[in-house]
C-alpha cells in the first residue's frame, strides 16, 4: 500500500507557506520545536499520535508517515508542514494525487490489490466487490488519469476519501485556525485575573524556569525563597509564600502564582493593603497582636534602611499613629487608615511590586513603571555594594542610554503603582504618598545611581521616544579572530583591553535578577556575566572585568588501526622502545602519538582553584573526574598541574595560556605517557621541584598494566630486596646458564627499574623495558586484558630466583621418609635438600616451609613432609552484612532524608522497616520498590532484603494508615487492571463524579482478591491531598493518591506489573494544579 520512497512532489514548500497566515506558520513552527526538542525530526510514534491523532488508523498513519518523507530518523518540519497544508488547504487535484500516492505500491499505477489493502487499512471492513471490480473492468492497473476520473465519481469509496474530498471542503473540515471562540488556557486565566494573556505566557515561562531549580521537583518554600530573599526580609518570607499558597499544600502552582501576582501588581489599593495585612498576620486571626506588630516593624525597618538616601529612623517612629483596640490588637480597618499615610508600607508594597516584575517575570504595564522598578532595584544594589557570591552583568552604555530615555529614567521614579493604564492615571492612586513626609531624597554619589524624589517632576514629554531593541554588547568586545572554537564558559566574550572601559561612560553594571528581567523583555545578542573579587586585606570588592582566558587543547581520537586498539602494535611499540633493533626503521611518531588540537576556549576567575576548574571541565565534557588531568603547555615542555588547592593566580596562568586536557584511554593509560615514551624511548619524567624523597616515584600505565605496576611497587618497597639491587650485588650472582631462567635479562631490567625508582630524580617512570621482557617470556601478559597481580608477582619472583640462582649445577636429591623423627630434624633435612638446588635472594627473603602430615587409617602410620612455599593464599571472610541507604519521604512532601542501615544478610523487610522507624522516629512506614520513577512493588514483610536491589528501596511515611501484609494470595485477580487504570487516567479532568462501571469494577476487584496490601476501612490517607468527610455508607473508601501534574503515588496489587490507582478523586485540570475543594469518594 504505497511506495516507501514516494514523496509529496506535487506541492512545494514555498507554495505551502504562502497559503497560511503568519500566525498559523508561527504556531506550526513553535509546536514542532516543542515536540521535537533539540532534534530537527520527530519520530514516527509522535507523528502518528500528536500530528495525525488517535482517530487515524495505525496502518494508514504509518503509510502517511512514509509518503510524507518519514525515515528511520524521523520526519522533518518541512514534510510536516506540507501534510498539514495539504489536508487543510489543498485543492481537489492535490488531494487526489495524495490518495493515489497512498494507494500505489509502485508510485505509478494502482492495482485492485492496492485498492483493497487501502480500504482495509482505512475502514477495517469488507468493501463491496462490485465497487472495486468496476474500476478494473477495462484495465488491470489504473494510471493516475484513470484513477482521478474514477475517484471523483466514487468519493464515498471509504472514510478517508469522503473526509478529504467532501468534508474537508465544507465548513466543518479541520482548519489550521479555529473559528470558534473557545477559551484557551491563557484566556481562562486572564478572565479570572487582571493580567493579559501575554502576561500569563511570560509568567508561565519564568515559573517553569524557577521550578526547574527546585531540589524537590516542586515549587516549594525553598525554591520560592531562592528567588525572593534577598531582597525580601527572611522574617516574613514564609508568610509571603503562604499568601500565594492558597490551598496550603506547601506548593505554589501556576494558577496560585498568577492570582497572587495579579492582586499584588494590578489590584486596587485596598486589595494590596489586604495582601500586606495577610502577610503580617501570621496566625491568620484577622488581627495583628503585639508579636506580629513587632515583627512587622522589624521587616518595614529592614526594607526602609535599604532605600536610597538617608533612611536612618528609629523603629518606634514607624508605627506612630497605629493605635491598637481594646484587646490590644490591630484590625484591618485600623491598619488601612494608618497605611494610607505611611511611607514604610508604601516601600513594602513597592518591594513586592518589584519582586513580581523582576523575579516572577511580569512585564510592566507602563514604561514609566519599568523605569521605577529597575531604578529602585539598582539603587538598593548600589547601597548594599557588590556581593562576592553573586553574578553581575555588563550592559553597553549606548543601549542603556536608549533605555533610560525610553522609560524617562532621569525624570520619574514614581510610587504610583498598580493597574493604571495611562501616565495620566499615575496621580489617581488611592495610595498617594506624594506628600512631603513620604518623599525620600538623597545626595548623588559617583559610585551610586542618582537618588531621586519619589514625586513626579514636571509633565511627561510629548516627544516620540524610540523603544530600545535587543541589548547589543558587541561594541564592548574584542572582535572574533575567525577561529570557530567552542566556548566552555559563559563569560560571553573578551572585553576590549586596548582602551580603558569606565563605568557610567562605556558600560553599566546590573545585578543578575535585573539582567534576567531585561533579557526577557528585550532580548540580548550576548550576555556578559562577571564575578566579584574581594580585595585582600580589605572589605571592599571589585568586579572582575577581565577574567583569565585560556585556550584548551585535546588529543585527537586515535584511529581504530592504531596501537590503542591493537595489542600486536602495542607490543611492537614496546619492543622498539626497549631497544630491539629489528624495528629501527619504523616511524614511532606516525604509529602512536595522538595529535593535539585546539578545541575550546574558557575564562576563569583569578580566584578559581584548580579543583574547581577540573570539576567544571569534568561536568562539561561528561568525563569522570579521576580520568582527567590538566597540563600547562610551554614552548618545549608540559607541566602537569596537580596542586588542586592553588588558584589560577597561584598557578601563574596568564591571559592566553595554553592548557592541555588529557583524558585517560579505555585501557587506563594516559595519552601523554605514550607520547613521551615514543619521543624519548626511555620515559622518565623529571621532577620540576628538585629532588624527591627516594622511592616516591610512580609507574605509568602502559595499557591496563596496573596489575604489573602494583606488583612492582610491592616488591620495590621490600627493603632488603631493594637494598640488594641498589648495591648492584645482583650483578655478581647473575646465572646466565640456567635453562629455567631468562639468562639474567629479567634480573637486569628489574635492577635498572629499581635504581630509577629510588634515585629521587623522577616523579614517574614508564616500565616499558621490564614489560617487554615479561611479555617476551610470558606472552599471556601481553595485550590490554586485565590480569591477576598475584600471577604476575609469582612469575616475577620465580624469574628473579632462576636468574639469580647461585646453584649452577643442580644435584639429584633423594627425599627420605620421616619415620617418626622429630619435626625439627625432618624440617632441617628438607630445607638442606632444597637449598642444594635453589639458593638466591628470593629464597632467602620469601620462601618458607609448609608441614603436611598423612596418617594411614588402618595401620596408623604417620608420614610427615616439609615442602617449600613462596605464597600462601589466605581466604577472606565473606560479607555477612547488608548496607542500605533508604530515602524516607515524609508525609508533608517537603523533607526527604536518607538513612543508612546495617542489617544481617538474612534480614527481612519487616526488620528493615522496624530499624528504619527507630532512626527516623516515625511509627508507620511503607517500603516500596521504585523502578524508573514508578512504584513497581509494595514490599512484603517476610521478603528478604537481599532479594531486592538496594538502590530501588524507598520508604514513605503514611499518616493514620493501617497496613497488613498477607503472605500468600489465595485467588487470582479476574479484573482487567489496565482497563481500570485507563478509565481513570482518561476520564475528564473536570469531572467531579465517578462512573458506576468504574466503581463496580473496583468493588469486584476487591471482592475477588485478597490483596497483599489491605487498606483499613477507618484510616486511609496515602497522600497529603486526600480528605474525606463521609465514611458511613461506604464499604470501601479510596482516596486520592494520584496528582494530575506530578503522578505522586501508585499502589501495586498482587505483585503484578500493573499499577492500580487506589483513589478516583479528580481535580480540575484547568491549569494542572491541585486544589482541596474536590473531595470525592467511591
Amino acid at each position: 500500500m504505497g511506495a516507501k520512497e514516494s514523496r509529496i512532489l506535487f506541492l512545494k514548500f514555498e507554495d505551502a507557506q504562502e497559503r497560511v497566515s503568519h500566525e498559523e506558520l508561527q504556531r506550526i513552527e513553535n509546536s514542532f520545536k516543542r515536540i521535537a526538542g533539540s532534534n530537527s525530526f520527530i519520530s514516527k510514534q509522535v507523528f502518528c499520535s500528536d500530528v495525525l491523532g488517535d482517530s487515524v488508523p495505525i496502518r494508514l498513519a504509518e503509510q502517511i508517515y512514509l509518503v510524507c518523507g518519514g525515515t528511520s530518523k524521523g520526519i522533518s518540519y518541512r514534510d510536516v508542514m506540507l501534510i498539514l497544508v495539504l489536508i487543510t488547504k489543498g485543492t481537489v487535484d492535490e488531494k487526489v494525487k495524495f490518495i493515489f500516492s497512498l494507494m500505489s505500491m509502485d508510485g505509478v499505477t494502482v492495482t485492485q490489490e492496492d485498492m483493497e489493502n487501502f480500504y482495509s487499512a482505512c475502514d477495517g471492513g469488507c468493501m463491496l466487490a462490485s465497487t472495486i471490480r468496476n474500476a478494473f473492468v477495462l484495465h488491470e492497473k489504473l494510471f493516475y488519469n484513470d484513477f482521478h476520473e474514477w475517484l471523483l465519481a466514487n468519493v464515498d469509496f471509504c472514510s478517508v476519501t469522503r473526509w478529504l474530498l467532501e468534508e474537508q471542503l465544507g465548513e466543518h473540515g479541520v482548519k489550521l485556525s479555529s473559528t470558534n471562540d473557545v477559551p484557551s488556557f491563557y484566556k481562562c486565566l486572564a478572565n479570572i485575573s487582571m493580567l493579559s494573556e501575554s502576561d500569563i505566557v511570560e509568567i508561565e515561562k519564568r515559573y517553569w524556569q524557577m521550578k526547574s531549580c527546585s531540589k524537590s521537583g516542586y515549587f516549594d518554600f525553598d525554591t520560592f525563597k531562592l528567588f525572593v530573599s534577598p531582597p525580601f526580609p527572611d522574617l516574613h518570607c514564609q508568610s509571603f509564600f503562604n499568601y500565594f499558597d492558597l490551598n496550603n499544600d506547601q506548593v505554589i502552582d501556576l494558577k496560585e502564582m498568577i492570582c497572587g501576582i495579579s492582586t499584588l501588581c494590578r489590584g486596587s489599593t485596598t486589595k494590596r493593603l489586604k495582601a500586606s495585612f495577610a502577610i503580617f498576620d501570621i496566625n491568620l486571626d484577622n488581627n495583628l497582636c503585639n508579636e506580629e506588630l513587632n515583627n512587622m516593624v522589624s521587616t518595614l525597618h529592614e526594607i526602609y534602611l535599604k532605600c536610597p538616601g538617608d533612611t536612618s529612623i528609629a523603629k518606634e517612629e514607624i508605627i506612630q499613629g497605629l493605635v491598637p483596640n481594646e484587646e490590644n490588637k490591630v484590625t484591618f480597618d485600623q491598619f488601612q487608615i494608618w497605611a494610607s499615610t505611611s511611607s514604610h508600607i508604601h516601600e513594602f508594597l513597592l518591594l513586592i511590586f518589584q519582586i513580581c516584575h523582576i523575579s516572577f517575570g511580569l512585564r510592566p504595564a507602563l514604561k514609566e513603571e519599568e523605569g521605577l522598578i529597575v531604578g529602585r532595584w539598582l539603587e538598593r544594589d548600589t547601597k548594599e555594594g557588590l556581593n562576592p557570591s553573586s553574578l553581575y552583568y555588563i550592559v553597553s552604555m549606548d543601549w542603556w542610554k536608549t533605555w533610560m530615555n525610553y522609560v524617562k529614567y532621569e525624570d520619574i521614579v514614581s510610587p504610583e503603582i498598580g493597574p493604571q493604564k495611562s501616565p495620566e492615571k499615575l496621580h489617581e492612586s488611592k495610595l498617594s504618598l506624594s506628600s512631603s513626609n513620604s518623599s525620600i531624597s538623597g545626595e548623588s554619589s559617583a559610585n551610586k545611581l542618582p537618588a531621586k524624589s519619589l514625586t513626579l517632576h514636571g509633565s511627561l514629554s510629548k516627544e516620540i521616544v524610540v523603544k530600545p531593541g535587543c541589548i547589543d554588547n558587541h561594541q564592548l568586545l574584542v572582535p572574533n579572530d575567525g577561529r570557530k572554537l567552542v566556548v566552555l564558559t559563559g563569560e560571553g566574550g573578551k572585553l576590549k583591553s586596548n582602551q580603558l572601559l569606565i563605568l557610567g561612560t562605556h558600560y553599566e553594571v546590573v545585578s543578575e535578577p535585573v539582567w534576567k528581567a531585561l533579557l526577557s523583555w528585550y532580548g540580548a545578542n550576548v550576555a556578559l556575566p562577571r564575578t566579584v573579587l574581594k580585595i585582600p586585606g580589605s572589605k571592599e570588592a571589585v568586579l572582575e572585568l577581565y577574567p583569565i582566558q585560556v585556550f584548551l587543547y585535546r588529543h585527537m581520537q586515535p584511529a581504530k588501526h592504531s596501537v590503542f586498539y591493537n595489542s600486536v602494535n602495542i607490543n611492537h611499540l614496546i619492543s622498539m622502545v626497549s631497544g630491539n633493533n629489528d624495528h629501527s626503521n619504523t616511524s614511532l611518531e606516525s604509529t602512536v602519538i595522538p595529535r593535539r588540537y585546539l578545541a575550546y576556549t574558557a575564562s576563569f576567575s583569578r580566584k578559581n582553584t584548580l579543583k574547581q576548574i577540573l570539576e567544571f571541565i569534568s561536568l562539561k565534557m561528561k568525563v569522570n573526574l579521576n580520568d582527567l588531568r590538566l597540563w600547562k603547555m610551554q614552548e618545549k615542555s608540559l607541566i602537569l598541574l596537580e596542586e588542586e588547592d592553588k588558584s589560577v593566580e597561584d598557578l601563574e596562568l596568564k591571559d592566553g595560556s595554553h592548557l592541555l586536557i588529557e583524558i585517560r584511554n579505555q585501557d587506563l593509560s594516559w595519552p601523554e605517557e605514550m607520547n613521551v615514551v615514543v619521543a624519548t624511548r626511555n620515559f622518565k619524567e623529571r621532577s620540576y621541584t628538585g629532588l624527591l624523597e627516594k622511592g616516591a616515584t610512580g609507574l605509568h600505565n602502559l595499557g591496563n598494566t596496573c596489575f604489573m605496576n602494583s606488583a612492582i611497587q610491592c616488591l620495590s618497597n621490600t627493603n632488603p630486596l631493594t637494598k640488594y639491587f641498589l648495591s648492584k650485588f645482583f650483578l655478581y650472582e647473575l646465572n646466565k646458564t640456567n635453562r629455567l631462567g631468562m639468562k639474567g635479562v629479567l634480573a637486569k631490567k628489574y635492577g635498572d627499574l629499581t635504581a630509577d625508582l629510588w634515585s629521587g630524580f623522577y616523579r614517574s617512570i614508564a616500565p616499558v623495558k621490564l614489560r617487554f621482557t615479561i611479555g617476551k617470556y610470558a606472552p599471556c601478559f601481553n595485550g590490554f586484558q586485565q590480569h591477576d597481580s598475584q600471577e604476575l608477582l609469582s612469575f616475577l619472583l620465580d624469574g628473579l630466583h632462576e636468574d639469580l640462582n647461585r646453584v649452577h649445577d643442580k644435584p639429584y636429591v633423594e627425599l627420605k621418609d620421616s619415620n617418626g623423627r622429630p619435626d625439627d630434624e625432618v624440617a632441617y633435612e628438607a630445607w638442606q635438600n632444597h637449598i642444594k638446588r635453589n639458593q638466591s635472594i628470593v629464597v632467602d627473603l620469601f620462601q618458607g616451609q609448609l608441614k603436611s602430615q598423612v596418617r594411614c587409617l588402618h595401620c596408623q602410620h604417620i608420614s610427615v613432609r616439609f615442602d617449600p612455599f613462596i605464597f600462601l593464599s589466605l581466604p577472606l571472610p565473606l560479607e555477612s552484612l547488608i548496607h542500605l541507604q533508604i530515602p524516607v519521604f515524609l508525609s508533608n512532601h517537603k523533607t526527604v532524608l536518607k538513612y543508612g542501615l546495617l542489617l544481617s544478610y538474612d534480614a527481612t523487610i519487616a526488620m528493615a522497616r522496624k530499624e528504619l522507624a527507630k532512626l527516623c522516629n516515625v511509627e508507620s512506614l511503607l517500603l516500596v520498590e521504585i523502578i524508573g520513577g514508578k512504584v513497581q512493588n509494595i514490599l512484603y514483610e517476610f521478603q528478604k532484603v537481599s532479594s531486592i536491589l538496594a538502590e530501588n528501596i524507598y520508604a514513605y511515611e503514611i499518616d493514620d494508615f493501617t497496613i497488613t501484609y498477607l503472605h500468600k494470595i489465595s485467588e487470582p485477580m479476574n479484573v482487567n487492571i489496565k482497563e481500570c487504570i485507563k478509565s481513570v487516567n482518561h476520564s475528564s479532568a473536570g469531572s467531579t463524579a465517578i462512573s458506576s462501571d468504574l466503581i463496580d469494577t473496583k468493588k469486584k476487584l476487591l471482592k475477588n482478591v485478597k490483596p497483599k496490601l489491605f487498606i483499613s476501612k477507618e484510616k486511609v490517607y496515602p497522600t497529603h491531598e486526600s480528605v474525606c468527610n463521609n465514611e458511613k455508607n461506604n464499604e470501601y473508601n479510596f482516596y486520592k493518591t494520584f496528582d494530575v501534574q506530578n503522578k505522586d503515588f501508585y499502589h501495586s496489587v498482587n505483585g503484578l506489573d500493573q499499577n492500580i490507582v487506589n483513589d478516583f478523586d479528580h481535580t480540575s485540570d484547568l491549569n494542572h494544579t491541585k486544589t482541596t475543594d474536590h473531595q470525592n469518594h467511591a
